[in-house]
């Protein structure tokens, strides 16, 4: 009589076992599967959401299942088959038949009023309802983690929050440390920045080669110096290397076509197009004396 009893309390549920329930149905079956899942892995103080709790198992003698639940916060409600008790507790009322090899329940459950991490805890059992509590059931657990937030909620479900830093909360793929997906419209990484990735301060539709801080401008040739926005015409892909030098002689510069040749500057007749502006000017001088 006493075992009979004791068949039937366990059967209508039972709670303080989601660590598992060798005490009663024998050891864990790695065969049974225990699942427990939400669409809203981040919620808001005080909203109610759904959790999925599923118990499978591939042995055809287990013809239903049981479980016990229990969170750390917040409250579970009462249901079809279900039964919370002092809110952070839920077991099944009576094992649900198995379908197809598994039973599934939809579990309501209410987040707490302070923000934090709330962890769910599960234990799940494929019974043979054979009556008796160690012979042929078997068990397994599962665990679910759940953030609750107060003012900053995550409407996007990337966890990060506006009050993390999230500058578009209505875009999954935008959030702080995001990589980069550079000038498509998009600030990826809510850094502010989506057309400069050199970050010289000179955005790509002005910088010829935006990948290297030091050139800024001047890919004609013409402006003299890369380091400062000295060349605003750029023409083409090659950034301007030419030299700063002030010798009017060129006696500091490398030799005719040694800057086209690495990549530099524009050239005409196998000078630098300043070298051939200084010849003509000095011609023209000495015309005008003669």
């Amino acid at each position: 009589v006493g075992l009979v009893s004791w068949a039937m309390a366990s059967s209508g549920g039972i709670i303080n076992q989601s660590q598992g329930c060798g005490s009663c149905h024998g050891a864990r079956d790695s065969a049974v599967t225990v699942s427990l899942s939400t669409v809203d892995p981040v919620v808001d103080t005080g909203q109610t959401v759904t959790l999925v709790l599923t118990v499978a198992s591939p042995d055809p003698t287990h013809v239903a299942g049981s479980f016990s639940l229990e969170a750390t916060r917040g409250a579970f409600a009462s249901g079809p088959g279900m039964r919370a008790i002092s809110g952070i507790y839920l077991t099944h009322t009576t094992a649900q038949a198995f379908v197809g090899g598994a039973t599934t329940w939809r579990v309501q459950w209410t987040a707490p009023a302070l923000p934090g991490t709330v962890t769910f805890s599960v234990a799940g059992n494929a019974v043979n309802l054979n009556g008796r509590r160690d012979n042929g059931d078997g068990w397994n657990t599962a665990s679910l983690m759940v953030q609750v937030d107060g003012e900053c909620p995550d409407e996007d479900g990337d966890r990060v929050t506006i009050c993390d830093g999230d500058c578009d909360d209505t875009r999954a793929d935008v959030y702080p440390s995001n990589p980069e997906i550079w000038y498509d419209g998009v600030d990826q990484d809510c850094d502010g920045n989506d057309d400069d990735q050199d970050g010289d301060g000179v955005p790509v539709g002005q910088d010829c080669d935006d990948t290297r801080a030091a050139v800024q401008t001047g890919c004609d040739g013409t402006g003299g110096d890369t380091d400062g926005p000295h060349d605003t015409d750029p023409v083409g892909p090659t950034a301007s290397t030419e030299s700063d030098s002030t010798d009017p002689e060129g006696a500091d510069e490398p030799a005719p076509g040694a800057e086209d040749a690495a990549g530099g500057c524009a050239v005409l007749g196998g000078q630098p197009l300043w070298v051939g502006g200084v010849v003509g000017s000095l011609g023209l001088l000495r015309r005008r004396r003669r």
